[in-house]
């Protein structure tokens, strides 16, 4: 009876396989902690591109109004940038939907594009 026990401890056969599936399920793991990662980086430049955008909107303002004027307008127009970036919507609708590829472009720059909006209002 030991010496059946003994000969089954010492058997190696499928240690490959084992090793290999430990092997994995770590790479993998790493892989999606190194894409969860990069969409953090990602979601906070565009965080900050848009803060950056919104602060150089409300600061046009200033160079439209008189100083005494400027804040609430200021504060519109920042409002109104802040907003409009939402980018990362988009990826992550187009994600949903099962698309292989987006391409954004602002309106009014590419001719025949699909969606378009009135001259009047902002798309």
């Amino acid at each position: 009876m030991i010496k059946k026990i003994r000969a089954i401890w010492r058997n190696e056969t499928g240690a490959a396989t084992a090793l290999v599936a430990v092997s994995l399920t770590a790479l993998i793991s790493m892989m999606a902690l190194g894409i969860d990662i990069g969409m953090l980086f990602n979601a906070k430049s565009e965080a900050q591109r848009a803060a950056d955008s919104a602060a150089l909107a409300g600061a046009s303002a200033f160079l439209d109004f008189p100083a005494k004027d400027a804040p609430k307008p200021a504060r519109e127009r920042a409002v109104e940038y802040a907003t409009q970036n939402d980018i990362r919507k988009a990826f992550l609708e187009a994600y949903r939907m099962g698309c292989k590829g987006v391409t954004i472009y602002r309106s009014g720059t590419r001719p025949g594009q699909v969606l378009t909006c009135g001259l009047s209002q902002l798309c």
